[in-house]
């Protein structure tokens, strides 16, 4: 037999010994969580749809999202404009679709950078202890006394408004709380029989730190980072809403669930209410989802309320 022959037969016996995935399974199991958590489902589902919408933003949008067209301004919900118009006359449904990709980019991006500096401050903080110890939390001190607003009108003034920058203020101001959960979690692990055992056998500060300390602590950070999502995306569209986030002139700002909101539409709404109506709902409904997720984890991770709740 050819050597191509022989590839083509084992990759033939090896596509035949792998199971497919078990769609039906998966079914099942979604029926059961939506019967036994239809909170959580709901949530599910909702981030789902929002997370499909910002990927496939293209091929969903009636409209192009930036092309205005004064002939159909202010036109209410129709076939042809599923949520209407805005003042321009450019189609509000491609415009919140494509907002979910500016929501979402913001969310994550800020989420995962402030996880990782927060959870880095909090392992060295709590291990080291000492002098260490009091500098991060100083400075952890330091940011929160900080107002949002403030920070991130200085970080425009010294840094170029952009996309980049509010993910960086985000990230700063949100460390210091997920520092925190993380140095009480550290501070409750380093006596631990498993990790003096490890002590004792020789290992360094560094590997307790990244084998033993850093998974016990994945599950609390977790939990808070699908809490914090939500209230990263709400403070991007609230910087959007007062200008201080995307700079207006970046294709990105137009649209912003937020910028959709900007105050110079107020004068529209009571003659259209759906210019506030639907970007409102797809901000609140995407923040809510999330929050509804965390709870969810909250009560599975920790093992104190999952005691509770079988109790």
């Amino acid at each position: 037999m050819a050597k191509g022959d022989r590839q083509a037969a084992a990759i033939v016996t090896w596509t035949r010994r792998t199971p497919l995935p078990n769609v039906a399974s998966l079914v099942r199991r979604l029926l059961i969580l939506a019967q036994r958590e239809p909170l959580t489902a709901g949530a599910l589902a909702v981030m789902a749809a929002i997370v499909v919408m910002a990927i496939c933003a293209p091929l969903i949008a009636t409209h192009d999202p930036l092309a205005a067209d004064l002939r159909a301004r202010l036109v209410g919900p129709s076939f042809n404009h599923f949520f209407g118009t805005d003042p321009l006359g450019r189609d509000i449904f491609s415009r919140v679709v494509y907002g979910a990709r500016v929501s979402l980019l913001v969310g994550f991006a800020a989420t995962f950078a402030s996880m990782v500096l927060g959870t880095v401050a909090g392992v060295l903080s709590g291990y080291i202890g000492g002098a260490a110890d009091q500098v991060i939390q100083r400075l952890m001190d330091a940011i929160q006394a900080i107002p949002a607003l403030v920070f991130l009108m200085l970080v425009a003034a010294i840094w170029q408004q952009g996309i980049l920058s509010v993910v960086v203020v985000l990230a700063i101001l949100i460390a210091p709380y997920v520092g925190r959960l993380v140095r009480g979690v550290v501070l409750s692990l380093r006596e631990e029989p498993f990790i003096l055992a490890a002590r004792a056998m020789g290992a360094s500060d560094l590997r307790i730190m990244i084998v033993h300390i850093l998974p016990n602590v994945m599950a609390p950070v977790i939990v808070a980072a699908s809490i914090v999502v939500g209230g990263a995306i709400l403070v991007e569209g609230a910087l959007s809403f007062l200008g201080l986030g995307i700079p207006p002139d970046d294709p990105l700002w137009k649209t912003s669930w937020g910028a959709m909101l900007r105050p110079e539409n107020l004068q529209y709404m009571q003659r259209a209410p759906h210019l506030a109506l639907f970007p409102g709902a797809a901000l609140a409904l995407t923040v809510l989802a999330f929050n509804v997720l965390g709870d969810s984890l909250r009560d599975r991770l920790d093992p104190r309320l999952r005691g509770a709740l079988q109790t």
